[in-house]
Parts: structure tokens; sequence; C-alpha cells
């Protein structure tokens, strides 16, 4: 069952890029769009999930609206299944990812990405290059595209 919120897929590098998350997840819910992250959860449940986080992240990945991934090197690193330790949620959402862009042929009305932090574009999977690439903490305007 699709449930209508955004759910932010990204990858614990550091807890500057933590704080970079739920500052952006925060801009979105005072647009008034409902998002599903990790912190807000943990905010309400300090126990975590009771499925685990796991059947959480694909839970999440699976019946969101829309998934915004926060493109990091470390979350393209999941993606491309590089021998990077750690990264066990963003490997999980980024196989649903992939299968749901191999299940649609390609059309992706699903998932869009963020970038918080400067990245090389070469760092960028070549499957998730073609649609805009939204960089909201550069201006307003990237913030306002990205909420509309």
């Amino acid at each position: 069952m699709v449930q209508q919120h955004v759910f932010i897929s990204y990858r614990h590098e550091s807890p500057e890029h933590a704080r970079a998350v739920r500052r952006l997840a925060e801009l979105l819910r005072q647009a008034k769009i409902p998002v599903a992250l990790d912190q807000f959860y943990l905010d309400e449940f300090p126990g975590g999930p009771d499925l685990g986080w796991p059947k959480w992240s694909e839970d999440c990945a699976n019946e969101s609206a829309c998934v915004l991934i926060v493109g990091s090197e470390g979350w393209f690193a999941a993606y491309d299944k590089s021998p990077e330790p750690g990264g066990l949620g963003a490997a999980t959402e980024a196989d649903v990812l992939r299968q749901w862009l191999y299940d649609e042929k390609g059309d992706n009305s699903h998932i869009r990405l963020a970038f918080l932090h400067e990245i090389s574009v070469d760092k960028i999977p070549r499957r998730l290059r073609p649609w805009h690439l939204f960089r909201p903490f550069e201006n307003d305007d990237q913030l306002n595209q990205l909420i509309r």
C-alpha cells in the first residue's frame, strides 16, 4: 500500500551529514510535505522498529509516494555494491530502488535525487544521472523546485 509521504534515503556518513539530512527533512515538513525519515522515527519510537531496520527501510522504499535519495559518495557506493563497509540501510534501499527502476523500464515517477554537499557528477551511477538533480541548500529556487 502506497503511503502518502516522501521517504528520504541516505547513508549515515557523518554527524554533519545526518544533521544536513534532518534539516532538509524539516524544511520539507515546514512546506507541509509528510516525510518518513529514520531520525524522525527514532524521535517517536526510541527503541526502533519492532520488525527491525531492514524491514522498515525496505517498506519505506517500496511503499512511499516518492523516494528522495540524498546523493553522496557513500550512498552511491551502496548502490554500486562497492566494498565500502557500513551503509546497510542504504544498501537495502538501493537494491529496492534498482529493482523498481528495472521493473518500470526506467520510467521514473518515484525517485528523485538531492545533493546537500558537493559531489562530482562522475560519482553518480550512470543509471541515476538522467533525472533532475536538486541542490536545495544552494539557493531558494532549488529548494522550491524540490518542494514542487
